[in-house]
């Protein structure tokens, strides 16, 4: 029977995910040191989405690293490594208001129905991201979500058009560092982390 644990353990994620855009207060961020990842959806999924995206063409993750590395002895090896930095690149096949909106600074007047691109930045995000996994040895489609816990976008609305394919918008940002509950070693009952993969069912859903 396949389920969660078997698909993360051996499984391939075939399609991009529809994300849920959230703007949760410094205060509820803070917040999420006691919590685990389960938890944190279940707080997000209890406010309202500012955007719901379900027509990415892509949602890459890309991590890189390290900041920091300190080399000695006699042949100058790397003896630590410190430091990572995560970015995530979007692009929306629809020109869609509210993510513009929330992730390009844009601003939406319901007046007259224009949307403006200004110099303005919106600040980080959280985002849920629903997609599946194929398990490798049933071939069943198991469902997860991707939560990201801070995503500060770079509000730089790359507006691409030609005359082979419909117009695409660039969503990119970079991925903030944030503490949940996890084992941190030594005593320490915090993780960094930059996003989970959870169990969609475990999640709520």
């Amino acid at each position: 029977m396949a389920d969660f644990k078997s698909a993360i353990g051996r499984g391939a994620i075939v399609t991009v995910m529809n994300a849920n855009v959230y703007t949760p207060d410094s205060t509820v961020v803070k917040g999420w040191s006691a919590d685990s990842p389960s938890e944190i959806i279940t707080e997000l999924k209890g406010m309202t989405a500012v955007a719901e995206i379900d027509h990415l063409k892509f949602a890459n993750l890309t991590m890189s690293g390290p900041d920091i590395t300190i080399t000695g002895g006699r042949y100058a090896n790397t003896l630590v490594k410190f430091g990572k930095s995560l970015r995530c690149e979007m692009q929306s096949a629809l020109c869609d208001k509210d993510a513009l909106v929330a992730l390009g600074g844009a601003v939406y007047d319901e007046t007259d129905g224009s949307l403006t691109i200004t110099d303005k930045f919106p600040g980080p995000v959280s985002i849920v991201g629903d997609t599946f996994i194929v398990d490798q040895a049933s071939g069943e489609q198991i469902p997860v979500k991707i939560v990201i816990y801070q995503f500060l976008p770079d509000a730089i609305v790359s507006l691409t058009q030609d005359e082979a394919t419909a117009a695409t918008f660039d969503l990119n940002g970079d991925v903030l560092s944030v503490e949940i509950a996890g084992d941190g070693g030594s005593c320490s009952t915090k993780v960094s982390a930059f996003y989970s993969i959870v169990d969609a069912c475990e999640s709520g859903e």
